[in-house]
């Protein structure tokens, strides 16, 4: 895997393990577990879900959180840099086929084609997950990378078959602010003005 999500990942496994056992105590066990990410986030997700199917990591935590279905754990990444080699690329959507990767296309960060990112070894690997490439959105001068530039389009491609549920979405704040995971949990969001 990349250097950098193989160092940062052992250092996040002892904050999800605490977090999964306090949301164990708290609600029931869910059907399936979605780990989802953006960008950096989407790679250290990949590494999680990788973890889980392919490491001893998900013994810890059937262990430590014996009731949730970490079996169904599946990615659903957003604008990922790549997180792997071509091996652990094959592997991965062996072990989780049902992953998945979205992006708009002409993503530097994604397609690797920003002159600072060509050549290295992140150039070389590969995303795990069945890849989404999104169309990119007319007249959208921002930068495809974007949260909420993924959003609008994934909001469009909605659109063509289910044009009543993507304009609802469409006309909703879906983004909010937390103070502290807790308060996340609980719906609690910060007001803010942007």
């Amino acid at each position: 895997v990349t250097e950098g999500f193989a160092e940062s990942l052992p250092t996040m496994l002892g904050p999800i393990t605490a977090s999964c056992k306090y949301l164990a105590q708290k609600f029931p066990a869910p059907e399936h577990i979605y780990v989802t990410g953006h960008s950096l986030g989407a790679g250290l997700a990949s590494q999680f879900v990788s973890a889980i199917k392919q490491g001893s990591y998900g013994d810890v935590l059937r262990q430590e959180v014996g009731s949730w279905a970490w079996d169904n754990a599946t990615l659903i990444a957003f604008a990922q840099p790549i997180p792997g080699d071509p091996a652990w690329a094959a592997n991965f959507n062996t072990v989780s086929p049902k992953s998945e990767h979205y992006w708009v296309a002409g993503d530097s960060v994604v397609e690797a084609t920003d002159s600072r990112i060509v050549g290295l070894f992140i150039d070389k690997g590969e995303h795990g997950g069945v890849q989404k490439k999104l169309s990119e959105v007319a007249n959208c001068k921002d930068n495809p990378h974007e949260v909420f530039v993924i959003r609008a389009a994934l909001l469009r491609q909605l659109a063509s078959s289910n044009a009543a549920i993507s304009q609802k979405l469409g006309t909703e704040n879906t983004w909010g602010d937390y103070a502290k995971f807790s308060t996340m949990i609980e719906g609690e969001s910060m007001s803010a003005v942007y």
